[in-house]
């Protein structure tokens, strides 16, 4: 069972290597990393900064340090809170909005060209692979 876990693995690290390393999934226009620019993808409008902090499972600190990178790069901005003037919401900027479009186009782009020429069966063991993977990385009943 374990003949290619080291050609698994290797194969696995280029890919993060693309991802990471060589900024695959990077704007080219923008100076955020794909690290930086990958939890614009999964922002929504009237988050708090509390729901953003606790959106991203990453360190406190780099969640605050990522946040007001997304202000200074202003890609997000903070607006009074409809129901309540005291408090405020986060909302994806004109500039944000056109940010996230161009990314989500750009993955999705990258991950047709994947699949593309892919046979039914080699879908299936990518789907296989990706879905174990999945299951062993993540929590009972985290799943949304």
């Amino acid at each position: 069972m374990a003949q290619y876990h080291k050609e698994l693995t290797k194969w696995i690290k280029i890919t993060l290597d693309k991802l990471f390393m060589e900024q695959s999934f990077a704007d080219p226009s923008s100076r955020l990393s794909a690290e930086q620019i990958y939890p614009l993808l999964k922002f929504h409008d009237g988050m708090t900064e509390a729901d953003f902090l606790r959106q991203n499972k990453r360190p406190r600190a780099k969640s605050r340090q990522l946040l007001q990178e997304y202000f200074r790069s202003g890609l997000i901005e903070k607006v009074a809170d409809p129901i309540d003037a005291r408090k405020r919401r986060l909302v994806l900027s004109d500039s944000g909005r056109s940010l996230r479009e161009r990314i989500e186009a750009l993955v999705d782009d990258k991950i047709e060209f994947l699949l593309r020429d892919m046979t039914v069966n080699e879908e299936v063991a990518v789907l296989k692979f990706i879905s174990r993977i999945n299951q062993l990385t993540v929590e009972k009943y985290e799943i949304k």
